[in-house]
């Protein structure tokens, strides 16, 4: 098949998924502005180098991430999911990470000051919520539990996709969550007791 623009989504995801990667400049004309507005939405970090180390990224793996999409849904919401799973990674994966959280802007109060009374109250409770969220994360006991808690409420990961990445099948991985969400919220409920 020769990169045309007529391509559909669907045949161009195909494509790649399966090695053909005649079809590479085709998807990267199409998508390359809407993944790097994804980046720089979430982030602060150098949005060159990410850019470029998500397409690396996808050809190291031979494109299976996009292998995942649903057909009958859109690409770019999609696309809009992994790109905010990449950045979350390669956050994590820099050497000062855990002296950076505020280089990971807050995904929906972005830029706002974060003292009380500088927003709307709604809004701060949540951030403090939130922040509290990812302390009784940390606090976890295995990283499986982390990998689980993190997958489920922070990257939305399909529960499929997200059993096959820990190596549990269906019924363990239900039972390995709801354990996992059962010490997450224990932990959670002592890191922030006034909201429970």
């Amino acid at each position: 098949m020769l990169p045309t623009a007529e391509t559909s989504d669907v045949e161009l995801v195909n494509a790649l998924a399966r090695g053909d990667t005649r079809l590479f400049p085709t998807f990267y004309d199409r998508y390359s502005k809407l993944i790097r507005h994804c980046i720089i939405s979430r982030t602060r970090m150098d949005v060159d180098d990410l850019l470029q180390n998500f397409f690396a990224r996808l050809h190291e793996k031979g494109y299976r991430q996009l292998d995942g999409w649903d057909r009958k849904s859109r690409l770019s919401g999609y696309l809009s999911v992994i790109v905010k799973n990449f950045v979350i990674d390669e956050w994590r994966a820099s050497p000062n990470a855990k002296y950076k959280f505020e280089e990971l802007k807050d995904l929906d109060l972005e830029e706002a000051h974060t003292a009380p009374g500088t927003m709307p109250d709604a809004a701060y409770e949540s951030l403090q919520l939130r922040r509290r969220g990812i302390m009784a994360w940390s606090k976890l006991p295995t990283p499986r539990d982390r990998c689980l808690i993190c997958n489920h409420y922070h990257r939305e990961t399909p529960p499929q996709l997200a059993a096959t990445t820990v190596g549990l099948t269906d019924g363990a991985f239900r039972t390995a969550l709801s354990r996992a969400n059962k010490r997450y919220l224990g932990l959670l409920q002592k890191t922030a007791p006034e909201y429970f």
